[in-house]
């Protein structure tokens, strides 16, 4: 029998193998945006010692979103881009926006406000448009 600690390691191998490349050409589209815009690390000394509720677009948020309306003068609250438009649609303000999906995730951004937030964090393989 298999070990569960060799499927995850073989469930990585295939992963790297289907997008490896796609992941590398998305970095070096990305070199000028990593370049010119602000690293994150700034972020760590800025909000040293706050809390940070991080939101996920998964089945919770519609419960939470009272908790973290409440939240947002005492929290940093930083949302995934796939929560954006939950978020907005509950009246949920968030600090800053995570961008990570390699997939083209731009449509994300579309029709909403992007002036109150703090920033978008962009991976530095997600796709070039969120750049």
């Amino acid at each position: 029998m298999r070990s569960v600690d060799q499927d995850l390691i073989n469930a990585s191998i295939c992963t790297s193998d289907g997008y490896g490349e796609h992941w590398l050409r998305h970095c070096i589209a990305n070199l000028e945006g990593i370049y010119i815009n602000p690293s994150i690390a700034q972020l760590s000394t800025q909000y040293s010692g706050r809390t940070m509720i991080i939101v996920g677009a998964g089945p919770s948020l519609e419960r939470n979103v009272e908790q973290l309306r409440k939240a947002r003068n005492n929290a940093l609250i930083v949302c995934c881009s796939h929560a954006l438009h939950a978020l907005r649609d509950a009246d949920v303000r968030p600090h800053y926006v995570i961008a990570t999906d390699s997939q083209d995730v731009a449509h994300h951004f579309d029709n909403y406000d992007l002036s109150h937030l703090g920033g978008v964090i962009a991976g530095v393989s997600c796709h070039p448009k969120v750049w």
